[in-house]
């Protein structure tokens, strides 16, 4: 059996729920590698990239407004070149990087 995108999603959530310093970078670093991955089963998605915000908003890092900002841009970016639902975002994105500043 072989990882995919719901399964790094699921790790994710993970991280999104748990209290230990460093969380968020932890699941930065795997959508990076999601990102970079050649392996189209486990290319990242909205979720994958709303599940890392709501790690970033749930933390007590500082910088995490600017953070979360970045990755609601990458993931625009990314829906603007190709166009694909899977990178569409949503109401619950933005709405997640808004609690990153509150």
């Amino acid at each position: 059996i072989a990882p995919n995108t719901r399964t790094y999603n699921q790790v994710l959530k993970c991280y999104a729920t748990s209290k230990l310093p460093g969380s968020p970078q932890r699941a930065d670093s795997i959508l990076r590698y999601m990102l970079l991955s050649r392996n189209e089963e486990i290319q990242p998605d909205a979720i994958s990239f709303c599940t890392c915000l709501d790690v970033w908003a749930k933390s007590k890092e500082p910088g995490k407004a600017e953070k979360s900002y970045e990755l609601l841009q990458k993931l625009i970016k990314l829906y603007d070149v190709t166009m694909s639902e899977r990178f569409k975002p949503s109401t619950m994105s933005y709405n997640t990087v808004l609690n990153c500043c509150a």
